[in-house]
């Protein structure tokens, strides 16, 4: 296996552990704060998890691609949560993931 292989899979790693930081915090404040808000606390833990990654590993790398997933994880996630899934949505959504894939393949590259 490669090393920029090992490397995107602890990527992955890491993020999935961000991932779920940020959706315990979301499930400990559900009902206790509006939806917007609890996501933006949920995206800042996240954030904070994916940087204190970099920090430790002495890479600002880490964080770079953070941009292009978090903001579709958090878009379909809203669209699940309002059960909202009209054809508007639907494009803004296929506009953001080609986004989200054109910054991601360029980190890969």
């Amino acid at each position: 296996m490669s090393k920029k292989v090992k490397g995107l899979i602890l990527l992955f790693v890491f993020y999935l552990i961000a991932f779920i930081g940020g959706l315990c915090v979301f499930k400990l404040l559900e009902n206790k704060v509006p939806i917007l808000i609890n996501i933006l606390i949920c995206d800042v833990v996240a954030t904070i998890v994916i940087w204190l990654i970099g920090v430790i590993l002495h890479t600002a790398s880490i964080y770079d691609p953070y941009w292009s997933v978090q903001t579709v994880l958090i878009y379909v996630f809203l669209m699940v949560y309002y059960k909202n899934y009209n054809l508007g949505n639907i494009l803004f959504l296929a506009f953001i993931l080609f986004w989200s894939i054109r910054l991601t393949y360029n980190f890969w590259i």
